[in-house]
Parts: structure tokens; sequence; C-alpha cells
């Protein structure tokens, strides 16, 4: 699992606002819109599901954690039905 970090950028992948890491303690993460007008209380299991790290060249990250999937998430090849 990708460790998390306050002040990191994520997207929900429903609605596409972007938030950002406010607070972590202990397994619950609160996230704040960039706008600040909004909150969402998640936690590190569900982050994975329903938000995607926003990446930005200029933090100096060297790679990209968006749309990162737990061992246990991965996808299966679809079966076509015909």
């Amino acid at each position: 699992m990708v460790s998390l970090r306050v002040g990191e950028k994520w997207q929900s992948t429903i609605t596409g606002k972007v938030y950002r890491i406010k607070m972590i303690k202990d397994r619950m993460i609160v996230l704040e819109s960039v706008d600040g007008l909004s909150q969402v209380l998640t936690n590190r299991e569900t982050i994975y599901l329903f938000y995607s790290m926003v990446f930005h060249a200029e933090d100096g990250q060297s790679e990209s954690r968006e749309n990162v999937s737990l061992p246990s998430q991965e996808k299966k090849p679809s079966k076509k039905i015909t």
C-alpha cells in the first residue's frame, strides 16, 4: 500500500473534484476541497476505490501513483458473452 501524506492532492473518480489531504488519524483521512468549501471523511482502504492521486511534475515526484489499486482489487479479464 502506498504511504499517504498530508498535502497530497486526490481527485474523486465520481465527481472529478480535487481534494487535498488535510489530516490523517489512524485509518481515517480528512480530505478538503482545493477551494476549501467542502470536506470528506474517508479511510485508508477506500481512498483507492473512489479517488486517484493528482500528479504534478513540479512537486519533484518521480512517479505517478494515480489509480493505484490494492492486490485484492486487481481487475480480472472480462469474459465475452456471446
